[in-house]
C-alpha cells in the first residue's frame, strides 16, 4: 500500500470550502481522508492505493483532469515513523 498527501488548488468562483464539499474529488474510493487547509492550497487530501504506478494513474488521470482542480502537488510517505489511535476524526477536528 502507498500513501500520498496531495495538496490540491482549486480554481473556480466558488469559494473553495463550497466547491470541495460539491466535488468529485471526496467520491474518489483512493481519497481517504479530505481537508480544508490555511495556506498556499484548498485542501489536503490523504490518499491510499495499491503502490507508486497506481498513484501517478491517479494522479495523472482521475484527480489532475477534475473540473475546477488548478494543481496538484504530492507527497509520498516513506515510511510511517508513529501512529496513533485517537478517538474521532485525526486530522480534521474542528478549533474550539
Amino acid at each position: 500500500m502507498a500513501y500520498a498527501c496531495s495538496p490540491v488548488s482549486a480554481c473556480c468562483a466558488t469559494p473553495a470550502p463550497t466547491w470541495w464539499r460539491s466535488s468529485a474529488v471526496i467520491r474518489l474510493p483512493e481519497v481517504a481522508q479530505s481537508h480544508h487547509v490555511t495556506g498556499n492550497y484548498d485542501c489536503l487530501l490523504q490518499v491510499e492505493v495499491a503502490d507508486l504506478p497506481a498513484y501517478e494513474e491517479f494522479h495523472a488521470n482521475r484527480l489532475a483532469s477534475l473540473p475546477g482542480v488548478a494543481a496538484v502537488t504530492s507527497y509520498v510517505t516513506m515510511k510511517t515513523l508513529a501512529e496513533s489511535a485517537v478517538s474521532g476524526d485525526q486530522c480534521g477536528a474542528d478549533v474550539a
